[in-house]
């Protein structure tokens, strides 16, 4: 850079320490020439230069290169104040694509420094170069290069201020994006929880009919060896629609309730069943193989939500392995014990020291990378593309897991694979005496009011009661079973109630018959899955819950409980 002798020329102040001690962040600039005196100049007559009660930085680079280095490191850089003719004539000319293309800068302020303009003419560079200014060297006193850095980082303050609130505004409508999406998703889920749970009402009314008439069979026929063996099969018939029946219902949720019934699971079994399910429907040039070890015990857990954990991590594994169409699905359970000696490898998983059931799931896919890895259990996040995920399979997976007082591991490595494997604590069962639906039952004594607006349950029910020994009152109508109460508030011993009636819900006859009779027990029927216990319903009310379709024994059991006197087995 050249001095003049006008007014303009550049003059040399005294360094100023207090610049140091700004409690403003400074804007950076970037000074990219191979001329050393270029630089010192530069920088000293800018040297008491603030905007907006904001210095100055200076970075140095002496050739493209160097310069395309250094701004990889820094996206922040306010300005660059450019020579054109470096390690090369245009260098600095491919450099400002660097900046625009490569590194999809568009807010960084360029102003070309020239002392060759015969090199980069200026109509030419401003028309084929996203450049902000063309100065000549020899044009730029201090007072110009005061107002061009001015100017610069004005516009610099407004692109990135304008470059901000366009991110937050993409950001806020990628949140609501997201939000729209979950809701539809959660009205979605709910509909199809809606729905099947009516088709599991009329379904388990159909059930309890077949399978109450098909033990009622079995008590007339207990010396017909034949018959016996072929009602047992249609009761357990019964049993695995039922079983189907509470799948369905929570696999349309897509979510488990806290109060899903857990019972002692023989874990291996579960997993060796789902295995045989898995290799009639996977590709050929896939396999799978497991690794089971012997006796690994129980866990306490809902069988239906295992059964989605083991489909759900299965289908992932698959999945991952899709694009190259062949690998090796590992399944497998060993028992682990946590002791003091080995937390530390466990110390994420934040469990108590004890015995653990685990189950594993391997894939030899693509892995993950460690940000992925990080994100797999949040809701609706999914690395499937075209709709083909919802993004909710391993937040369900987390949330069962968790209920059960569980962990859950991942491990990945990219080009790798993937293993998940799951814990759970170690069920102890009790010595219990096995029962089943050919154990003898109880019968008793005492007066029945019956109540379920489906007539064929109707009269299944008031045989049921009567075959173990009880007199039952058996209507279609709870208004009906309501005067009864009211004209006679002693005159049974139980009331028992289906749940979903059209005029008046269970819950509210249950109301209605405690106003009139306070310490009358009654026991709610109810074919679905999210009211299985008492507490879930107003306790005030309802003594006790029997679910669909009602087998004899289990209502047995509850009027033994509610009614004494029994006075033989059948």
């Amino acid at each position: 850079m050249q001095n003049h002798s006008d007014s303009n020329t550049i003059i040399f102040a005294e360094e100023n320490s207090s610049l140091h001690k700004e409690t403003n962040p400074a804007w950076k600039i970037l000074i990219v020439d191979d001329e050393q005196d270029v630089h010192y100049i530069t920088e000293k007559a800018l040297e008491n230069f603030t905007y907006e009660k904001r210095p100055i930085f200076f970075y140095h680079s002496y050739s493209a290169a160097e310069a395309g280095e250094l701004l990889q490191k820094h996206s922040d850089i306010a300005l660059i104040l450019l020579d054109v003719t470096l390690e090369t004539d245009d260098a600095g000319l491919k450099l400002i694509h660097q900046i625009r293309k490569k590194l999809n800068n568009s807010i960084t302020q360029i102003v070309i420094r020239t002392g060759q303009p015969g090199q980069a003419p200026e109509q030419k560079v401003i028309e084929d170069y996203d450049i902000n200014d063309y100065r000549l060297k020899t044009e730029l006193t201090s007072q110009k290069l005061y107002t061009v850095v001015t100017a610069s980082l004005r516009s610099y303050s407004l692109k990135f201020t304008l470059q901000k609130e366009l991110e937050q505004r993409r950001k806020a409508e990628k949140e609501k994006e997201k939000l729209l999406f979950s809701l539809k998703e959660a009205q979605r889920l709910e509909a199809l929880g809606t729905l099947a749970g009516g088709i599991a009402h009329d379904f388990n009314n159909i059930l309890g009919s077949i399978l109450g008439y098909a033990q009622l069979l079995q008590m007339d026929i207990s010396e017909n060896e034949k018959g016996m063996r072929y009602t047992q099969q249609i009761i357990n018939g019964c049993n695995r629609a039922k079983n189907l029946t509470l799948q369905i219902l929570e696999f349309s949720r897509q979510k488990e309730s806290d109060n899903a019934s857990k019972i002692p699971i023989l874990a291996s079994a579960m997993v060796k069943e789902k295995v045989k399910l898995l290799q009639a429907s996977i590709p050929s040039s896939m396999k799978i193989r497991t690794q089971i070890q012997k006796d690994t015990g129980y866990i306490l857990a809902s069988p239906t939500q295992i059964h989605q954990v083991i489909m759900n991590l299965s289908t992932n594994a698959l999945q991952a392995m899709k694009e190259e169409n062949q690998g090796t699905l590992t399944i497998g359970m060993e028992n682990i014990t946590l002791t003091p000696l080995n937390a530390e490898e466990f110390v994420e998983l934040d469990l108590p020291h004890g015995e653990y059931v685990t189950i594993f799931v391997e894939d030899d896919g693509k892995g993950m990378m460690p940000g992925t890895k990080d994100k797999v259990f949040d809701p609706y996040f999914t690395t499937k593309t075209g709709g083909d995920g919802t993004g909710l399979g391993l937040s369900v997976v987390h949330g069962i897991i968790k209920r059960c007082k569980g962990g859950i591991k991942v491990d990945s490595t990219p080009d790798k694979g993937t293993r998940i494997t799951l814990y759970f604590p170690k069920h102890i069962r009790e010595n219990k005496q096995k029962t089943s639906d050919t154990l003898l039952i109880q019968q008793g004594e005492g007066k029945v009011l019956f109540v379920d607006d489906e007539q064929m349950l109707v009269d299944l029910g008031k045989m049921m009661l009567e075959k173990l020994g009880y007199q039952a009152v058996a209507l279609k109508s709870p208004q009906n079973a309501l005067e009864i109460i009211k004209k006679n508030p002693k005159g049974f011993d139980i009331v028992i109630t289906d749940l979903t009636m059209p005029d008046i819900q269970g819950t509210q006859l249950a109301e209605k018959i405690k106003s009139i009779s306070p310490t009358l027990p009654v026991v709610l029927i109810t074919g679905f899955s999210d009211i299985t216990t008492a507490e879930k319903v107003n306790s005030e009310f309802i003594d006790a819950v029997l679910s669909k379709p009602l087998s004899i024994n289990a209502l047995a059991l509850i009027l033994q409980k509610f009614i004494r006197g029994n006075k033989k087995t059948v």
